[in-house]
């Protein structure tokens, strides 16, 4: 059998927040902090997704899948704070500490082998997988002029129990993991 699919989800969102808040300390252990600030983010992210999927019988009870995905991920945030300027009222002061303009930029590869057995007239089948993740991350603040790039690969097994009861019931059990890396809005 061959399956193949393909999406993607590009989703441009803005907000804008309000960070008040007022702390005093009266045993003297730490001055009294307080902010009052605007917050605006503007963030954009696509994500295109394709997966290939291929099973090929080896007996009548054993067969081999091979899997192969890939998946992008892009996203640009320009998040933007401002204090309140006392003197003219008004959210105009640029505070760069909690300003940050980022881009992030995430590929990865997925390549997949397993092998099905089916046992007691295709009553139980037993399927073992292994994922090859294999990463590639490229991120950059434009605020603070700091690249990121890191290459990283995750093995991540996989075990799939199906059985076939009586009254067409079926019992499945399974154990994997996966690794997905953070969304933009995440790592901002």
């Amino acid at each position: 059998s061959l399956y193949f699919r393909f999406y993607s989800n590009n989703n441009p969102t803005s907000g804008n927040d309000y960070n008040i808040y007022k702390n005093s300390f009266y045993d003297g252990s730490a001055p009294d902090d307080s902010a009052n600030q605007y917050i605006n983010n503007q963030v954009t992210s696509n994500s295109y997704n394709a997966y290939l999927r291929y099973s090929e019988p080896i007996t009548k009870k054993l067969s081999l899948q091979v899997e192969y995905q890939w998946e992008s991920q892009y996203g640009l945030t320009n998040k933007r704070t401002f204090n309140f300027d006392q003197d003219n009222a008004k959210y105009n002061e640029l505070d760069t500490t909690y300003s940050n303009e980022f881009r992030s930029s995430v590929i990865t590869q997925t390549p997949e082998l397993g092998l099905s057995y089916k046992a007691d007239s295709g009553k139980w089948t037993i399927t073992i997988q292994s994922q090859f993740n294999f990463i590639s991350l490229n991120h950059y603040s434009f605020t603070h002029h700091v690249p990121y790039k890191k290459n990283q690969f995750f093995l991540t097994p996989q075990v799939y129990v199906n059985h076939k009861l009586p009254n067409k019931a079926t019992l499945y059990l399974s154990y994997g993991s996966y690794v997905r890396q953070p969304s933009i809005n995440q790592l901002l």
